[in-house]
């Protein structure tokens, strides 16, 4: 089954040379007071784990990849749409056991075509940001791993993907309109009006999530 939208893109998952990255703003970091205590989110997240762990125990549908590949369109993954995708390659593998990280990537990036746009966030962190601003003051666009999931990190990746200079929000991009979407994401705020999920709306941009819950 093909898409319509120009020729598949093949991917390969490899890392380049790369340069530093400065100091976050302080802006940045100082403004995120913590909700929690340390113990209150390890005790959230056994809590989550421990609900995940049900559902998946009662909850075994499955669907085939051409079902998939129908339901992305619903979901506005069509030639030259410009997509952002958020993802648990866990949850998505529970449901469409042959899919593999690379071929979702082929996927969305065949369905979308030449003209169309695919981002997913490749937040350096999990946990508080704070903390992590104070542990890590340098980024590398190119070297420092995304924490927020596997999918996100092979993206990041691959060629022809490029990745903001945000330093504690960063986000990858492939496509058309990928540099005008990430170009001076640094320069201001994590989500404000120069990021990449702000720039969306004027594409009329779709959010996806894939294998993750509410």
């Amino acid at each position: 089954m093909s898409a319509p939208g120009g020729p598949r893109h093949r991917v390969r998952a490899r890392c380049d040379p790369t340069e530093s990255f400065p100091r976050a703003a302080d802006n940045e970091t100082t403004n995120m007071a913590p909700i929690l205590s340390k113990s209150g989110i390890a005790a959230l997240k056994r809590v989550k784990r421990r609900v995940r762990a049900a559902i998946r125990g009662l909850d075994r549908r499955r669907i085939s990849e051409p079902e998939f590949r129908d339901l992305m369109a619903e979901f506005g993954v069509t030639a030259g749409a410009v997509v952002m995708v958020h993802s648990s390659m866990d949850g998505i593998v529970r449901r469409v056991p042959a899919m593999t990280p690379l071929r979702l990537i082929e996927t969305l990036q065949d369905m979308l075509g030449e003209d169309g746009t695919l981002l997913m966030p490749t937040f350096p962190f999990a946990g508080l940001q704070v903390d992590y601003a104070r542990d890590n003051p340098r980024f590398n666009p190119k070297r420092t791993p995304s924490r927020v999931g596997l999918l996100t990190e092979i993206f990041r990746r691959c060629p022809g993907v490029r990745r903001s200079l945000h330093p504690t929000h960063p986000v990858a991009a492939w496509g058309k309109h990928a540099e005008a979407l990430l170009d001076n994401h640094h320069a201001g705020t994590a989500f404000g009006k120069m990021s990449p999920i702000y720039r969306m709306r004027e594409l009329e941009g779709p959010i996806v999530g894939l294998g993750v819950g509410p």
